[in-house]
């Protein structure tokens, strides 16, 4: 175990520390620009910082103390749920999941808003948002670098920054159960800022507005297991391209499932180009919706 109280300890580059937990209270100032391997706890209650790696393999406690992450990355591998306690204000810079429970036990439980200033990456493992906010605020869309192969996912509200047309930004939503990822390729925009996305089981969808013609087939009825919510804050997205996966719904995908929108739970309307579902994956495609995503809320 490693406590520092009142002393400056500074680990320069290449300098690898392993340990089970590290407390840095009373007034220590811990600067890692190293690699800072602990098997469980990092708690800090004085000052952190530094542009080097922090790996844990259980919680993450920033309670009365500061932490400036520099350009470093915190990365979580634990076996089972790992907690992530501090202020409001906290920031990591590069934050990456690579959690290897099993589920449910498999969760980065955030307890306040975050925000990643760098990158996010998902290798395995959950982030359970619960009531808060993950902010991804670099506006690349590679800023997050998804690797997983079983699904990662976060549970809860995410946020992501945006100002690409080229690329295709990946909004890793879903549920306990099921992996129900958003994907979202800007055609154009305009101003600064972001879109939160929620993926939601209730209340149903209902059909308000429905039936409505999008030829060759009349849309009846929407899917009652759940949908995607969007707000847009800052940033005018007018035309776009999106991809939604349905995987774990109730009634199966088909070649002529639709995509529906609607503006806050308002009702449903056909915007832009249906394209042909994937019925093996259970994916469902849109192109060219012109009609925005509101400030509101657009479902």
């Amino acid at each position: 175990v490693i406590t520092n109280s009142g002393a400056r300890i500074i680990m320069t580059p290449g300098v690898v520390v392993g340990s089970m937990d590290a407390y840095n209270i009373s007034g220590g100032n811990l600067v890692n620009n190293g690699t800072l391997n602990l098997n469980r706890h990092f708690t800090n209650s004085a000052f952190a910082g530094g542009d080097g790696k922090f790996t844990l393999g259980g919680n993450w406690t920033n309670i009365g103390g500061v932490f400036i992450p520099g350009a470093s990355t915190v990365e979580f591998n634990g076996l089972s749920n790992q907690l992530v306690t501090g202020a409001s204000t906290d920031k990591f810079y590069n934050l990456s999941v690579i959690n290897t429970g099993t589920a449910p036990a498999n969760r980065i439980v955030i307890g306040n808003d975050y925000e990643v200033l760098g990158s996010l990456r998902m290798s395995t493992g959950n982030i359970d948002a619960g009531s808060h906010t993950l902010f991804l605020s670099n506006p690349a869309a590679n800023a997050l670098n998804y690797t997983s192969v079983t699904g990662s996912r976060i549970l809860g509200k995410f946020r992501r920054n945006l100002n690409e047309t080229t690329g295709t930004y990946l909004f890793p939503l879903g549920t306990t159960a099921y992996y129900n990822p958003l994907n979202l390729k800007p055609n154009s925009l305009s101003g600064s800022g972001s879109i939160l996305s929620q993926f939601l089981t209730s209340p149903v969808p209902g059909n308000s507005g429905l039936p409505l013609p999008d030829p060759p087939v009349e849309i009846a009825d929407t899917y009652p297991s759940g949908y995607w919510d969007l707000t847009a804050s800052g940033i005018s997205i007018n035309n776009f391209n999106i991809n939604l996966n349905a995987t774990g719904f109730t009634n199966p995908v088909i070649n002529t499932t639709r995509v529906l929108k609607r503006t806050a739970s308002g009702p449903w309307i056909v915007d832009g180009a249906h394209l042909t579902a994937d019925t093996v994956n259970n994916v469902v495609y849109r192109n060219s919706l012109t009609t925005g995503i509101s400030a509101s809320g657009t479902e």
